[in-house]
């Protein structure tokens, strides 16, 4: 905008008015953040004004916008204004700057002719985009294209694409196309003499993500810190930029700012009475001139951290014929996350105040190799388990077939037995203990039929109950460590492990010894 007196104001938008019909999209919304918008349907005699030294270099239809490139030679330019209207010394440039989002293409066309008008196809031609903003175009990193002009109807053409993809982030970018030999050349013409090419500047809007660097569960009574990361479309960071927080749990809302690293934190504090359950945190940002706003919506579970202990368990010591069983509670966090006893009694397989709990058994062989089995899937009862009761028809094992049809009666659907149907009995028939079946059994903790046995109890994550995640059987043969829960933070809450000399049991041989004499 020229303010008649040799200053400028602010730069003025245009918008085309068709364009934005065929693509749906309301004027008045898309403009918000523009300076001075002007809605124009097309028609170049209805550009008035200072906009009337637009007539000679743009024309649009439903998709494109067609924009004539100038050159240091040239008399006949768009309107002028400062570069930086902020700047007051800032450099006036007399230019139209089109509006691109990432993703967009762009094509560049033109003819060479020498000073007889005859078609040039001597040297090449290049597409030179400044990615530095540095004001020069140099190398090879901002040569997009180069070739000689094509002889097409009598005329040396050139055509170039160039896309702005995701690599590049949102401000404006000068661009040119001039003879690679530049340096040989000139235009104008008998009075006025200038450098070739063809110059004009992009602006390119970018878009706007969030990483969140994490997001962490959150506990009754506890505060927690959630910390996320505005980016761009290059990834890099957003800094000093607002962004709006919405907590679905109790609508609670807030506003934080980037740092310089694009980084902000939200921290939540959990009261004892807040409910367990998932619940949504939605991070938003409204976007700014060369920037498109984006909002994110991060799931966020407030859950228990489960406490399971060893109540009871039978003699270490057992010999052939005994029976070993253990009791143990499994309870919720008791509103805290702080390992203790006062949380409320689990019942069931389901949540929410429900899970499952894998029982191993983790033996030592004569060689000193350990040999884990899964023993039994257990479901609190009251918030307490014990091994299934032993019954004479054998029905506590999971492989019990009354019908003697080849197919377990727990396996309804006769295509193996699923976790759900194994819930509740024994996978291995340990009670009373045989060194004879262990020896024979394939799977057996106890190969040798003899040997010291560690007992696992593991809670499985059955959300808002916190635990570790599905038992996978595979790993059951690795020694040293095969389980990833006893990298979980808090996984002695939800994971016992109870050692044979202690509360877990060592299956001992029964020894004679005769005296002669």
């Amino acid at each position: 905008i020229n303010n008649g007196d040799g200053t400028f104001g602010n730069w003025a938008t245009l918008w085309h008015q068709p364009a934005l019909d065929a693509a749906g999209l309301d004027f008045n919304s898309v403009s918000a953040l523009k300076p001075y918008p002007t809605s124009w349907d097309g028609d170049l005699s209805t550009l008035t004004g200072q906009a009337t030294l637009l007539r000679d270099f743009i024309s649009a239809n439903a998709s494109h916008w067609f924009i004539r490139l100038t050159n240091g030679a040239d008399s006949n330019v768009p309107p002028c204004g400062a570069v930086n209207i902020n700047d007051p010394q800032s450099p006036v440039r007399c230019e139209i700057v089109p509006e691109m989002d990432t993703g967009d293409s762009l094509v560049v066309t033109g003819a060479v002719s020498n000073r007889t008008n005859v078609p040039w196809d001597a040297d090449p031609v290049a597409l030179q985009v400044d990615i530095d903003n540095n004001g020069q175009f140099l190398g090879a990193q901002e040569t997009a294209f180069a070739g000689r002009p094509t002889i097409s109807d009598g005329e040396a053409r050139y055509e170039y694409n160039w896309t702005w993809f995701s690599q590049y982030s949102s401000g404006t970018y000068g661009m040119r196309v001039d003879f690679t030999n530049s340096a040989y050349y000139y235009t104008g013409n008998s009075t006025t003499l200038a450098q070739t090419g063809a110059y004009i500047n992009v602006t390119v809007v970018g878009t706007t993500d969030f990483l969140t660097t994490s997001v962490p569960r959150l506990y009754r009574n506890s505060t927690t810190t959630i910390q996320a990361k505005l980016v761009d479309n290059a990834l890099r960071p957003v800094p000093d930029q607002a962004v709006n927080w919405t907590w679905s749990g109790d609508g609670r809302t807030g506003v934080n700012f980037t740092d310089a690293n694009g980084l902000f934190e939200v921290p939540f504090n959990v009261s004892a009475n807040d409910p367990l359950g998932q619940f949504t945190l939605t991070f938003a940002f409204g976007g700014n001139p060369l920037l498109k706003g984006s909002n994110v919506i991060e799931d966020v579970w407030i859950v228990s951290r489960t406490y399971m202990a060893v109540v009871d368990s039978d003699p270490s010591f057992r010999q052939s014929g005994d029976r070993w069983d253990f009791t143990a509670q499994v309870k919720d966090d008791g509103k805290t996350r702080d390992r203790d006893a006062i949380g409320s009694a689990l019942d069931g397989a389901t949540p929410p105040s429900g899970g499952l709990v894998d029982v191993i058994f983790e033996g030592t062989d004569f060689d000193g190799v350990q040999h884990r089995q899964h023993i039994a899937t257990l479901a609190p009862s009251a918030g307490l388990i014990s091994l299934p009761e032993p019954q004479p028809d054998g029905s506590h094992l999971c492989f019990y077939d009354a019908n003697g049809d080849g197919f377990a009666d727990r396996d309804l659907d006769k295509n193996g037995l699923s976790r759900e149907e194994s819930v509740g009995c024994l996978r291995a028939d340990i009670t009373p203990l045989d060194p004879q079946l262990l020896r024979e059994d394939p799977e057996s903790f106890l190969p040798d039929g003899f040997g010291p046995v560690d007992v696992i109890l593991r809670f499985e994550e059955n959300l808002p109950n916190e635990g570790c995640a599905p038992l996978d059987v595979t790993t059951l043969g690795i020694q040293g460590v095969w389980d990833a829960c006893t990298s979980v933070p808090g996984n002695d809450h939800f994971r016992v492990v109870m050692t044979h000399n202690a509360n877990g049991f060592a299956l001992i041989g029964r020894t004679s010894l005769d005296v002669d004499d």
